[in-house]
């Protein structure tokens, strides 16, 4: 249940705050006045597409807040997310929309994307406007209908047929390549054949690319390496034009701090640490010593080197960056060559997979057009008991099926045929039925949808186009018995209806300091009579029409009093 909106520089709306009852929740005022904006508000917050021309001008951004009691399937969708539900069971709905058309949405404090504020928005409330009327005059919604009237069990049996057509379209495609051209084929297989004798041929070991360039860095400065290396020795050790080597100078302050550590104890750290650098400089010696004398000048070698990195390049241009990408391109022809050469075996096992997986598929689609048909005969029994409580006694509905070729959506095109006139064939809604009585049909089935769905709110944005009399009057008669059952939010301009109201709100558009503002009233007992009387009025509003107002205000609450007995 939509418990209380908050809007904040949507349009015309500076600051708005609505607190909505349970049962049936009532808007009226002059066209204009900003009824509508509150439903795209609601939509909004919701989810739906909006733009920065929704920013009230003059502001930064555009605020929208919903506070729902929450139902079990949206807090089975915040567990899924690992949002654990409000103790209280409310959930708090928000969406700032910025002048750079960029959203922020939070759900209990989670930010939000829109998909998910839309996911939870089909759990919590169904909006009707005019726009869906003409929804019901194309064939391709009337199946998306009559499928969530079915239920769970046709629901889930068209997942199921769903699923099956996805998993036969995708074997369908496999086994199609798999018998694809022949010619092609055994190319293909002569070039994986070519590029793995190739890749072969080069014995190659991963990694070796490495190795190989640094050995070549080296083989190709071998005299100038070399010769650094006797130069670092001589320093090091022999000593270089009549100096002393660093190691013969590091014995000798060895030795003179040994003199002096006899006397003064505390020369022994100091020549500790001399002695240990003594010992790393013999054992560098050795090995600079043991550098140079294995250095090789080796121009055979070295050709070798440059070879072998040549093939190495040619080989790299082809088939990968390095030799472990070739390698792993090598894997991937190996497994492509097993697929082909085992192309007539796997074909048979493929073709043999399509032909399961399609008998799953047509049975299920079978089954899903028998839950349809008694759907079907439901659907129409129950529209016929609610369009004869609309004044349409003599209606006939009808849902024609026509078998088609097999979809992810089954065998089925339905369409709703509908006759208003005794003698009269039904035929489709769009070839024959008027406004007036397009919004019955709609709101007959949406009655009937009441008693198999789960959301708690229905909005309706100006449905009653087209109606009056007899036919406005079971129209509202017909809402607030919805409104019995869920909550029921009305934008209207019928007196009938209003005066069905649980809870009734004037909208109207004021101008203050040249800028013009939608306020929001809730009405009282006398300030109802009001507006009643200015709705069925207009201008002139004499005491017979504000006795007339005050009559509807009476018969409805006495109506009303027997529907909840």
């Amino acid at each position: 249940m939509l418990c209380s909106l908050k809007v904040e520089n949507f349009a015309l709306i500076h600051q708005l705050k609505m607190d909505f009852a349970p049962g049936f929740n009532i808007l009226t005022g002059e066209t204009g006045a900003g009824k509508s904006i509150l439903i795209d508000a609601v939509q909004a917050v919701l989810g739906n597409r909006t733009s920065p021309e929704c920013i009230r001008t003059g502001a930064d951004a555009a605020y929208i807040e919903a506070v729902f009691e929450a139902n079990g399937g949206v807090d089975d969708l915040l567990s899924s997310w690992g949002w654990q539900p409000e103790e209280e069971g409310l959930l708090i709905m928000s969406r700032r929309i910025t002048r750079q058309g960029k959203s922020q949405c939070t759900v209990n404090g989670h930010a939000a994307t829109l998909s998910m504020m839309r996911q939870i928005g089909e759990l919590l409330l169904d909006i009707h406007g005019q726009h869906d009327h003409q929804s019901l005059l194309r064939w391709e919604q009337h199946g998306a209908v009559l499928d969530l009237f079915g239920g769970n069990e046709l629901l889930r049996e068209k997942e199921t047929v769903a699923q099956y057509y996805r998993e036969w379209r995708e074997l369908t495609k496999a086994w199609q390549e798999c018998i694809g051209n022949e010619r092609e084929r055994a190319q293909r297989l002569d070039l994986i054949r070519f590029q793995q004798q190739e890749i072969a041929a080069a014995k190659l070991k991963d990694g070796e690319d490495t190795l190989l360039q640094e050995e070549w860095k080296v083989l190709t400065h071998a005299e100038k390496l070399k010769t650094a290396a006797e130069s670092a020795y001589e320093y090091l050790y022999a000593g270089r034009k009549g100096q002393v080597s660093v190691l013969d100078g590091l014995e000798q302050v060895t030795s003179r701090l040994r003199e002096i550590a006899k006397v003064d104890k505390q020369m022994e750290q100091m020549l500790e640490v001399t002695e240990g650098l003594l010992y790393q400089l013999e054992d560098l010696s050795r090995e600079v010593s043991s550098y140079k004398e294995n250095l090789e000048i080796d121009p055979q070698r070295l050709q070798t080197v440059h070879a072998r990195l040549d093939l190495l390049d040619k080989l790299k241009k082809k088939y990968g960056a390095t030799v472990t990408e070739i390698l792993a391109y090598n894997n991937a022809l190996t497994a492509e060559l097993d697929k082909l050469t085992n192309n007539e075996e796997r074909a048979a096992i493929l073709q043999k997979e399509c032909a399961a997986v399609h008998a799953r598929l047509t049975a299920a689609a079978e089954r899903l057009s028998g839950l349809r048909k008694t759907a079907a005969d439901r659907l129409k029994g129950g529209l016929a008991r609610e369009l004869t409580d609309l004044g349409m006694k003599q209606a006939i509905f009808e849902v024609a099926f026509e078998k088609n070729d097999l979809s992810a959506h089954g065998l089925d095109r339905m369409e709703f045929l509908f006759s208003a006139n005794p003698g009269e064939a039904p035929k489709p809604l769009a070839k024959i039925i008027s406004g007036g009585e397009l919004s019955r049909v709609m709101l007959a089935l949406k009655t009937a949808l009441c008693n198999v769905d789960q959301i708690e709110t229905v909005i309706f944005d100006e449905i009653d186009t087209g109606i009056g009399g007899e036919a406005a009057q079971a129209v509202a008669e017909k809402m607030a018995q919805i409104a019995g059952r869920r909550q029921v939010l009305c934008i209207t301009h019928l007196p009938q209806i209003a005066c069905m109201a649980d809870q009734h709100f004037f909208i109207r558009k004021k101008v203050a300091d040249g800028r013009s503002y939608t306020e929001v009233t809730v009405l009282d007992l006398q300030l109802r009579k009001a507006e009643l009387a200015r709705m069925l009025g207009g201008a002139q509003v004499t005491e017979t029409i504000m006795n007339h107002a005050a009559e509807m205000l009476y018969l409805a609450e006495q109506e009303k009093k027997i529907w909840k007995k």
